[in-house]
Order: C-alpha cells, then structure tokens, then sequence
C-alpha cells in the first residue's frame, strides 16, 4: 500500500505541473490572429488570375485576366467587393476566417453579353505570401443561360493597388 500511496502522490504532484492549455488562452491566440488578418486584408487589391484546371468550354487553361477587389471593416465584418468588367455582384458573403486561419470568400456574380446570360459561383480561399500578397486558389461553377457548363479553378496574386500606383509614379519620375 505505501507503494500505491507513493505513487499516486508522485502522480498528483506530476499533474500540477503538467495542465492543459486553458481554451481561453488559445481562443484569445486565434482571435489575436485573425484581428491581425482583418487589418492586412482592408484596402484595395489589384488582382491577376490564371486558370490552372478546367474542364469548362469555354474557359482554358493558361487564361489570364485582371480585376479588382476592395475590402471593407465594418464593425469587425470584412466586405468584399470584386470588380471585372462587365460582371455584376449577385451573391457576396463576408469573408470569413476560420480557426485554422483558413480565409475564405464565397460569391455569385453574373454577366449578360451578346444575348447570353453567363452566371458563376465562387469559392476562394487566401493566404498571405512572405511579400504581403495575398494568393488565391477559387473553384468557380460556370453557367450559361441557366444550364450548367463545367467548372474551373484559378489561382490569382492579390497585390496592394496603392504599391503598384507608387511604382508606376517611380518609374514616370524617372
């Protein structure tokens, strides 16, 4: 019985030492992080985006285009916006960021040309890169008149408008 004794009091002494991770310090360390990538995502982005994979007629791999998208805080809510041409916004979610800091955006967005009516579904998931741009990797639905016509996913590079505007004025200057 001593034996037990001892070892259950070596036990006890052994658990003081070793506690779990309280759940608000690691909620106050997510939190942390995720106010950290709120305030790196506001602003304007000026966006290039190549097709990687499709099996949609008409979209092909290796295709480029270019955009751009704003983000807004409102209260701790981040509000995209994504401008391309002539698309137009139908559906927007706030972006979202999950708790393995997965940032992610779902959107709608529709585009009436030459008597056609072309309707995609986003989702885009981001990272920041060691540069301050923002990566992108979307898996995008596309239809056409209301048929379904294949899907496709891209890949863009998110980079700051205001940079690129400096850099352009740099290279005038000179």
């Amino acid at each position: 019985m001593k034996g037990v004794s001892k070892l259950v009091g070596v036990l006890v002494l052994f658990s003081v030492f070793i506690q779990p991770i309280p759940a608000q310090a690691v909620t106050f360390h997510l939190n942390a992080k995720q106010d950290q990538y709120r305030s790196n995502l506001v602003g304007d982005w000026d966006v290039a985006t190549e097709v990687t994979w499709s099996d949609c007629p008409y979209v092909n791999v290796g295709q480029v285009a270019e955009s751009k998208m704003s983000v807004v805080d409102t209260n701790g809510v981040l509000y995209p916006q994504w401008q391309a041409n002539d698309w137009q916004l139908v559906k927007n979610s706030t972006i979202n960021i999950s708790n393995d800091d997965q940032i992610i955006w779902e959107r709608s967005n529709k585009l009436y040309k030459d008597g056609k009516y072309w309707y995609v579904e986003s989702v885009d998931r981001f990272d920041f890169d060691r540069k301050g741009r923002l990566k992108a990797k979307s898996l995008v639905k596309q239809y056409l008149d209301g048929e379904y016509v294949g899907s496709y996913i891209t890949e863009s590079v998110l980079s700051r408008a205001e940079i690129v505007e400096q850099d352009v004025q740099a290279i005038s200057v000179k």
